[in-house]
């Protein structure tokens, strides 16, 4: 079983990810609301992968993005927000997202995350 951390300020979406991921090979492990939070707890917990929202408080997400990959390069983090303007999208690759889903698009959630998990092989 692989570990997730969820972050994202919509409780909602936190709850529609977790439900996603019930009954498969992923755990969540953590769940984070703001990127002080984010950081914290993927430092406590090390996540195999993090679902990350761009827009959160305090820290924006590729804030966090940079921040995690300094933390863990080994961390695969997948980007996850309703801004799905290709900028957006180039710059959290470039800075290490491994992938990028445009809400509410969650219907590739699983095999986004089984090609994470693929790269760690």
């Amino acid at each position: 079983m692989f570990s997730v951390m969820l972050v994202d300020d919509s409780k909602l979406t936190r709850c529609f990810l977790r439900d996603q991921l019930a009954n498969s090979n992923y755990h969540v492990i953590a769940e984070a609301a703001d990127g002080l939070e984010a950081i914290e707890l993927f430092r406590l917990h090390k996540p195999d992968i993090t679902i990350l929202d761009i827009i959160i408080p305090y820290y924006c997400g590729m804030s966090c993005l940079r921040k995690m990959i300094e933390i863990n390069s080994d961390s695969k983090i997948v980007m996850c927000s309703s801004i799905g303007q290709h900028f957006h999208i180039q710059e959290a690759l470039h800075i290490g997202a491994i992938d990028y889903i445009i809400k509410p698009h969650f219907n590739e959630l699983k095999k986004v995350l089984d090609k994470a998990i693929a790269s760690f092989v």
